[in-house]
């Protein structure tokens, strides 16, 4: 057995015993051979301890561990970050004319409560959902003056180019966030609170990944002599992220 105590809990290196292979895959043209091999080494039995004789059920187990407990690590630390550091709320500090938020009849001051049917604490929430709805409408709940109101909007899709330089096109709205200490301007979750919107920002982490993905797939059938009209809807304008200000 091999082992290690590292600085950071990052990472990790597990041998199932009886495995052959980095990948943790017995010989499997040997199987019994290796259970002779244990019950002459260890006695009658021992084998039963060993993951490779395991019943199914148990091997499953086992195999959704590690990925459970990365979700349930991420889990921790987005709730952990809200609870102590906090984040821009989902107020709507500014909207740019003519852009699709204009349109539906967003302004300065609302509060965005849901958007397509997803709670919203901040505005990193809006990022996440509005960015891959290109084109898609929108049913969101706002507050307004103690009033809460439904309005449909639909982003607009942006051409922008990611970290590695490659295009993509993403959805934008067109409001402004300005962080701000202010009453209003940041929210800092409890803890209660802060556990759901850790588990709440994994999974739409995750699913914004998978959406993402699919988006990219897609978009490849976009690049033809002849795409689909949704394929050339985008618009002229983008949206700016700034130290002091972040626009969707």
């Amino acid at each position: 057995m091999e082992w290690r105590i590292g600085w950071a809990p990052l990472g990790g290196y597990v041998q199932f015993a009886g495995d052959e292979n980095v990948a943790s895959v017995p010989d499997q043209n040997d199987l019994e051979a290796l259970r002779a091999d244990i019950v002459a080494r260890e006695g009658p039995g021992a084998a039963d301890k060993y993951l490779v004789f395991k019943p199914l059920w148990q091997r499953a187990v086992v195999a959704a561990a590690g990925p459970f407990a990365n979700f349930v690590l991420a889990a921790v630390i987005f709730a952990l970050l809200v609870m102590i550091v906090g984040e821009p709320s989902a107020r709507v500090d500014a909207v740019t004319s003519g852009s699709p938020a204009a349109v539906a009849g967003l302004r300065p001051g609302d509060i965005v409560e849901s958007v397509a049917g997803r709670g919203v604490s901040g505005f990193s929430d809006l990022e996440q959902i509005i960015t891959v709805r290109a084109n898609v409408p929108l049913t969101m709940t706002i507050k307004r003056g103690g009033a809460e109101l439904t309005l449909t909007a639909t982003p607009a899709a942006v051409k922008v180019k990611d970290i590695l330089g490659r295009d993509q096109v993403v959805g934008r709205l067109g409001m402004e966030n300005i962080p701000s200490r202010a009453p209003g301007g940041w929210h800092r979750a409890g803890p209660v609170e802060a556990i759901g919107l850790g588990v709440a920002r994994t999974v739409q982490m995750a699913d914004t990944t998978s959406i993402s993905s699919a988006g990219r797939c897609a978009r490849r059938n976009c690049r033809t002599r002849s795409p689909p009209p949704e394929c050339r809807r985008e618009t002229p304008w983008r949206s700016v992220r700034l130290a002091s200000a972040t626009t969707w």
